[in-house]
């Protein structure tokens, strides 16, 4: 995503007045408060958010040639003096890198409000570079200005959007800890923790989102919601918060902002995690910790299996690492003749294809999608509780040009479907969605498959890549197509290569349910 500085004094004060009214409409005024800063104060209307504990001030005329945006976290309400945490005063024309905030558009054609890291407080420890190596993991970007130079800002949020005033408690609770702890002395420079590609955890490292997770809810044993285990992980577990993963998909306009991009993490590790179960009868719901010897991996009102007596099953034996054999074209060949006799499978086929290719091959009709949607997961079983929302969601992603055109990074989009207060991540759904339109194009993801890339790169190295890396489509056909070629399969179709994945990992690795 490029960003363009706007300067032209029109458009800047259009995008101030917007925040603002953005802003105020889910705030409370408070008049005639005392705002201070180095020198002095000010006393103005401020509004305070009581939902992100911020108030926020936008002035016109307080500093020259620049608008006054400030930001703090006391309440109005109970203080007549406020002390403000960060600045964010954008130019109100021309070209003004000095200021430390300023409006800019992405390629999209969004207005965006940005800040350089230029933090004050006149304080030891406290000012641009400490900041920005504090906050390196969070989504810095290039602003270019009209003279054609370039500076390097945070991107806070879209100022239109309805998540402006969550976006900047974000940043003003970033700000306030870090100065915190940079008056303790007790910066912690994220790059020292950071992690590295996709968000795996640094070599030797023990801990991963799921086991941090469980460590934050086994401290509050009555549960948090997402929301606060989302402040808590920005709070003391900063590596984990912006990390490449978060960065790419914010880029690539699947989550709004990092925010955004954390909670989602946080409800797809929890709805995958048999140590935590999900109170469905509190909004927001409420995250709580298992004990070892309860775990029933689903939601608060499901039946417990504590007490009940476990059916005993021999367990399935799996191929060992080192017997698993050379996928070598005559391996392939076998697989797809297997593929052919299962005579379930290709009358399921069949019909996938007579209902996306011939009854409804386009994606703009509610109706139309959500019978793919509903047949899908009927027949793939891939879990979908809400189709019609799915089908929604999918009608407004423009789905049939990018199909066209063989977009991948569709998969993820399609799989993120915002469902109340939560975005389901519906991964391998996607994938099949995709593929069963344009099956060369697009692999189907599942489990089998996943499984059969991991062990085969840990036997033969054939491409590097964590685990983490095949749940972002773009990343996984390309490891299915170094797979391909490495092991000289490149007479096969990706499809064929899926194929044998998917029925040879489900021979050689079974599930034992």
């Amino acid at each position: 995503m490029q960003y363009q500085a706007i300067t032209e004094m029109e458009v800047v004060e259009e995008a101030f007045e917007e925040l603002r009214t953005n802003f105020a409409r889910s705030a409370t005024a408070f008049a005639d408060r005392a705002v201070g800063f180095q020198g002095g104060a000010h006393r103005c209307s401020v509004f305070w958010n009581s939902e992100f504990r911020i108030w926020g001030v936008f002035e016109k005329s307080i500093v020259e040639g620049r608008y006054w945006i400030c930001f703090g976290q006391e309440s109005p309400a109970k203080a007549q003096n406020l002390t403000i945490t960060v600045e964010i005063n954008p130019p109100k024309r021309g070209i003004n890198r000095k200021c430390a905030g300023v409006f800019v558009r992405d390629t999209a054609g969004k207005t965006c409000i940005a800040h350089s890291g230029r933090i004050g407080g006149g304080r030891k420890g406290i000012g641009k570079k400490a900041f920005r190596d504090f906050a390196s993991n969070h989504l810095w970007t290039d602003v270019t200005w009209p003279d054609g130079k370039q500076s390097s800002h945070l991107i806070i949020g879209e100022i239109g959007a309805k998540s402006v005033a969550e976006s900047l408690g974000g940043f003003v609770n970033l700000v306030a800890n870090f100065k915190k702890k940079a008056v303790s002395g007790d910066v912690i420079r994220p790059r020292e923790g950071l992690r590295p590609r996709l968000g795996r955890p640094k070599r030797g490292a023990t801990m991963t989102f799921s086991g941090l997770l469980t460590r934050i809810l086994e401290k509050n044993p009555d549960g948090l919601t997402p929301q606060r285990i989302r402040e808590i992980i920005k709070d003391d577990y900063a590596n984990f918060y912006g990390t490449d993963s978060h960065k790419r998909n914010v880029e690539k306009g699947h989550y709004k902002n990092l925010d955004h991009a954390l909670l989602a993490h946080i409800y797809s590790t929890a709805s995958n995690s048999k140590r935590i179960k999900t109170d469905k009868t509190q909004k927001p719901v409420v995250l709580i910790p298992v004990a070892g010897d309860a775990v029933t991996n689903g939601a608060v009102g499901q039946p417990s299996r504590v007490g009940r007596a476990k059916k005993t099953r021999k367990p399935r034996k799996t191929i060992q690492l080192q017997n698993m054999p050379a996928p070598k074209p005559r391996l392939i060949r076998e697989y797809l003749t297997k593929w052919e006799q299962l005579k379930n499978y290709q009358l399921q086929e069949s019909s996938l294809k007579l209902l996306f290719h011939s009854l409804c091959p386009h994606n703009q009709s509610t109706e139309h999608v959500l019978l793919k949607v509903s047949t899908l997961n009927d027949f793939y079983s891939t879990h979908i509780f809400d189709t019609y929302a799915v089908a929604k969601h999918i009608v407004g992603l423009d789905v049939d040009q990018r199909l066209a055109k063989g977009d991948h990074s569709l998969v993820n989009d399609i799989a993120a479907v915002p469902m109340g207060e939560s975005v389901k991540n519906f991964y391998s759904f996607a994938s099949k969605f995709c593929s069963h339109h344009k099956p060369d194009i697009y692999p189907i993801y599942d489990s089998y498959v996943e499984i059969m890339l991991v062990n085969y790169k840990n036997k033969d190295n054939f491409d590097r890549f964590a685990k983490d890396d095949l749940k972002y489509y773009e990343h996984f056909v390309k490891i299915i197509e170094a797979f391909r070629e490495f092991y000289g399969l490149t007479d096969f179709s990706l499809r064929d290569i899926d194929r044998f994945l998917w029925l040879a990992g489900k021979e050689w690795f079974p599930k034992n349910y």
